[in-house]
């Protein structure tokens, strides 16, 4: 989320937390999030190239990030819950 607030994109990302079904991002969104190094190092891990690894952020990454909020809100007293 900080990240996503150094880029200036945290409004979008913040929506992807509380969405049923998160929005689809694109390319561009999933390099500001997450360093070169990193998306190199899971390509290499995958066995994938970085571009299909990116395609597949895509879709994965808005998801992660909303399912990842639920199980934080699980730990939240019920009226603090998203």
């Amino acid at each position: 989320m900080r990240r996503a607030a150094d880029h200036r994109i945290y409004d979008r990302i913040s929506r992807w937390r509380t969405a049923s079904y998160p929005e689809v991002t694109t390319v561009a969104v999933v390099r500001k999030l997450l360093p070169v190094a990193d998306r190199t190092h899971m390509a290499k891990t995958l066995g994938m190239s970085l571009g299909d690894l990116e395609n597949q952020l895509t879709l994965a990454l808005p998801k992660g990030v909303r399912d990842h909020a639920r199980t934080l809100s699980c730990r939240l007293p019920r009226w603090q819950r998203l």
